[in-house]
């Protein structure tokens, strides 16, 4: 029998009910396989500029209105009045329909916000005091998955560029150098710093070999010349020079035979 026929008899599931439940495991085991993966590398965080000056007008409207919609998504939740996935209410009778962030960005923030409960009610339990979430600004979007929420590539000149969703401008960025040595990027984080914006990636590298050293003693006997701890033994051969050549070299060596000479160089000079 097929797996297909199988799912269908044990979970009596449509078509469509089947398609997701086997691109849900699929999903679960490329996760398991990157856990796996990534437990024996060292895991880096490098900090990219984006370079406003290069950037439109446009993008950075954009780039605000992101950061500003994050913001009300969150005062959403807190005040716990989401109608829809994508309407907000900013007030009491105004409707805000969402449009500049993304499905993964919005995920990323409702991720935190159920963490920061959980948290909370960890600490009620233990009779801490506990104190109310508030909406904080916005420093940090979270890109969540690589190639999919934003990109980094050569384009035009060899210049390094970040492509993030919904924006359209590809955006450059310096301080690419730091990535040349790395295995895998993961996913990265978007902070803003009064006017300027930043890419936090974060990397995973191969962890570096660890070079075990060894002593060695050695025992110099007449019998072998030379033995190693090792139970090596090393013979060499010495060698004699004759004996004119090396009374040349060792008048050339002696430091006392030079100064004599310079002293001698010194008096014999002409005087003019």
């Amino acid at each position: 029998m097929n797996t297909k026929q199988i799912l269908y008899d044990v979970l009596s599931l449509t078509d469509k009910q089947l398609a997701q439940f086997i691109k849900n495991k699929k999903i679960k085991d490329s996760i398991q396989e990157t856990r796996k993966r990534r437990e024996s590398m060292l895991c880096k965080t490098y900090e990219l500029k984006i370079q406003t000056n290069r950037c439109s007008k446009r993008t950075l409207h954009t780039l605000e209105m992101m950061f500003l919609e994050w913001k009300r998504y969150k005062q959403a939740l807190i005040d716990n009045d989401m109608k829809d996935t994508n309407i907000i209410k900013t007030g009491k009778w105004i409707e805000y329909e969402m449009s500049w962030l993304s499905w993964q960005m919005k995920q990323e923030v409702r991720k935190s916000f159920l963490s920061a409960i959980k948290v909370l009610q960890k600490l009620k339990t233990k009779w801490h005091k506990i104190w109310k979430i508030k909406n904080t600004q916005c420093a940090a979007i979270w890109l969540k998955q690589y190639w999919i929420t934003y990109k980094l590539f050569f384009w035009n000149k060899n210049r390094w560029y970040v492509k993030i969703q919904k924006i359209k401008q590809k955006l450059p960025v310096s301080w690419m150098k730091q990535l040349h040595w790395i295995d895998e990027i993961a996913n990265a984080t978007l902070i803003k710093q009064v006017d300027w914006y930043f890419v936090h990636v974060t990397c995973y590298i191969e962890k570096p070999q660890k070079i075990q050293k060894k002593v060695i003693w050695v025992d110099v006997g007449m019998k072998n010349q030379m033995i190693l701890s090792n139970k090596t033994v090393l013979t060499f051969k010495q060698l004699w020079l004759p004996r004119k050549e090396h009374r040349k070299l060792s008048k050339n060596n002696n430091p006392k035979n030079e100064r004599e000479g310079e002293a001698n160089d010194s008096i014999n000079k002409r005087k003019d």
